[in-house]
């Protein structure tokens, strides 16, 4: 009966399935969303089970109905600055870019001495609103605590500013981490549920243009 720890498991099926780590992504998002609604009937005023409710709507395609599950989890909890990142984050994925810039620089506002995800989550953004020099700012912030995800970012953004020599080298960094990286790879919707074929597209056009296939 503890709602929490609900929600935390239907995270857990979440992220094997979207981070790639899952041997069947599509099985483990509908775990977590079965585990996602049982947690909002148990208690819907827990933010934790409200949150994960709206990312497991918008890995299911279903981004309206997301964001406002976002909104709801925010209104019970306005100064989670985790859960106001991860809107932000949201928000960018489902084509509001601009909106999600304004969530994610509140949560680190909110949050001074916050963790490298939000760093990592604010690139996704900016890239998504095609500012590339603020992504790769951003990205160099995070040096020594990379993922293969900057690197992708990283890559993509020089690309965007047609800056291919570094795009190249990020990309190479990138096969370090992950020597079996593909395109389709970074543009599955079970790693990037983009709401906008446009904006997948966008992703696409920059990393092969850094050199991935």
């Amino acid at each position: 009966g503890f709602t929490k720890a609900r929600a935390k498991l239907a995270w857990t099926y979440l992220l094997d399935a979207s981070e790639g780590w899952s041997a069947d992504p599509d099985a483990d998002i509908l775990r977590a969303v079965k585990v996602a609604r049982d947690a909002v009937t148990n208690d819907p005023y827990e933010p934790w089970a409200v949150w994960v409710m709206g990312a497991c709507e918008i890995y299911a395609g279903r981004h309206r109905d997301g964001l406002d599950w976002f909104e709801r989890a925010i209104e019970l909890n306005p100064n989670d600055a985790d859960l106001v990142c991860d809107y932000g984050y949201y928000l960018g994925l489902a084509g509001e870019p601009e909106a999600g810039l304004r969530a994610t620089e509140k949560a680190m506002r909110l949050q001074p001495h916050h963790p490298s995800w939000y760093l990592m989550q604010y690139q996704q953004v900016q890239f998504d609103a095609r500012l590339y020099a603020q992504a790769i700012a951003t990205g160099a912030r995070l040096r020594g605590s990379e993922t293969r995800i900057t690197w992708m970012l990283l890559a993509a953004a020089h690309a965007g500013l047609g800056d291919m020599a570094n795009a190249q080298e990020a990309l190479a960094r990138l096969r370090i981490m992950d020597p079996k990286t593909t395109l389709s790879k970074w543009t599955d919707p079970r790693l990037l549920p983009y709401a906008d074929a446009t904006a997948r597209e966008h992703l696409e056009e920059c990393l092969s243009k850094a050199g991935l296939d």
